[in-house]
């Protein structure tokens, strides 16, 4: 999907052009202008607006940092600032945040478009929600690990703080994962946990 699109036409021209082009698309498009610094939206069509949760007047002179948080990675977000920039085509994938807060996996294709003097004026954002399809492959590189860990012949203990430790980091939001032993219905032991002191986990499971 990547390319530059090229069109003889001027930079009011092609504006109204990329936005009637844009109204067409059922997934998000936005589209950026390359001649300010800081590249802010000029446009953005009714998905990309639902996609990030704000309304477009919230969107429009604003640029992509408004989604940054803190899972986004740094060196994903660097490649793609690099790639705006140099008004270069890209392809990534990287969390961003809604308006209210809920992380979500974004993928983004962006397009030089150039006016009638082979001009980089915008850059067109194709935009899509993929945190389905990530978590699926999150949970099926767990799965591996930990089949893996099985057929070393791995001891219990260590192959249960190997899931509380990945699901912390692979997970998209902000957690404390722990594995809890119980005996009928009453908590037993703690026997894994992630970043959390393990001895902490069994505090908080007792006092629930």
């Amino acid at each position: 999907m990547t390319g530059q699109l090229i069109t003889p036409q001027s930079k009011e021209q092609l504006f109204h052009s990329i936005c009637n082009f844009a109204k067409q698309y059922s997934t998000g498009v936005a589209i950026l202008d390359t001649c300010h610094p800081e590249r802010p939206f000029v446009y953005c069509n009714e998905s990309f607006a639902v996609l990030t949760g704000y309304n477009n007047d919230e969107l429009i002179g604003q640029n992509l940092s408004k989604f940054i948080g803190t899972r986004t990675a740094e060196n994903l977000l660097e490649a793609l600032n690099d790639s705006l920039e140099h008004a270069r085509p890209f392809e990534t994938s990287l969390i961003h945040y809604q308006k209210d807060g809920s992380p979500f996996w974004h993928e983004m294709f962006t397009h030089p478009i150039r006016d009638e003097h082979d001009t980089v004026q915008y850059i067109m954002l194709h935009s899509k929600d993929v945190t389905y399809e990530k978590l699926f492959k999150i949970l099926s590189k767990l799965e591996h690990e930990v089949y893996s860990e099985i057929e070393k012949e791995g001891e219990l203990s260590g192959i249960l703080q190997l899931i509380s430790t990945q699901i912390e980091t692979y997970y998209i939001r902000n957690i404390y994962c722990a594995i809890h032993l119980t005996q009928g219905n009453q908590p037993f032991a703690t026997v894994a946990s992630g970043s959390m002191p393990i001895e902490l986990a069994h505090v908080l499971l007792l006092s629930n």
